[in-house]
């Protein structure tokens, strides 16, 4: 009898400490989650951004932008950019007194997959001035062209809330595909008739107005509100 009167002391304290246990954590309040990226993106309906360092549309040089965005949801952006570059994305490329610019304007819809990676297309117009010594005739053979070209591009990349407001974004990698492209101007300096100087002149073309670009490191930081 002493054993079934324990046994059901100890069934009716521990039933009842479990309970206790139970009602006690029902009353705790739940642990507050971290906000995520898209969290911060919630109350935002626009943001300007400027990129720093990168690649892309025009391959070979480093390229610059500033970008006004509209955020259509928190998944959702679109904007317009303006961008250039005339400077070597590394160092001693444009040697032989080689000089290259462009600027553009291009529009965009970036969406994210996921709180911070997105996918990116957009449309391009951009200006080319390609200017180059040859290496096969010396200083007094210079060619160079000017020309205009439209394109689509596609990137990848991830897009960070800092501090609330801030943005940092980075397109690791994408390609540039020219629709379609014109020569506005070329020129040689001399009336030498080398087939060798033409190829030149038309690879340069073909470079940078024809085949598809490599887009990658763009790095940029921005503002949203």
């Amino acid at each position: 009898m002493r054993t079934l009167n324990f046994i059901f002391c100890f069934i009716f304290s521990l039933t009842l400490f479990i309970s206790t246990t139970a009602f006690a954590d029902d009353l705790e309040p739940a642990p507050k989650q971290r906000k995520t990226n898209r969290d911060h993106r919630l109350n935002k309906e626009w943001y300007i951004r400027h990129q720093l360092v990168g690649v892309g549309p025009v391959p070979d040089i480093s390229s610059q932008a500033f970008s006004l965005g509209y955020m259509v949801d928190p998944d959702t952006i679109l904007a317009i950019e303006y961008f250039g570059g005339d400077q070597p994305f590394f160092p001693g490329w444009f040697s032989r007194r080689r000089s290259r610019s462009y600027r553009g304007v291009g529009g965009n819809i970036q969406h994210f997959a996921n709180t911070t990676f997105f996918l990116k297309g957009g449309l391009n117009y951009y200006q080319i001035n390609v200017e180059e010594q040859s290496n096969y005739y010396g200083s007094d053979y210079d060619y160079g062209f000017k020309g205009t070209a439209g394109s689509a591009s596609f990137a990848i990349g991830n897009q960070w809330q800092i501090f609330r407001d801030g943005v940092l974004s980075c397109e690791w990698v994408g390609i540039n595909l020219p629709i379609a492209s014109f020569v506005d101007s070329e020129y040689t300096s001399t009336t030498s008739t080398s087939t060798t100087l033409k190829k030149d002149l038309e690879a340069s073309q073909q470079r940078y107005l024809k085949d598809v670009g490599l887009i990658f490191a763009k790095l940029a930081f921005g503002y949203s509100w």
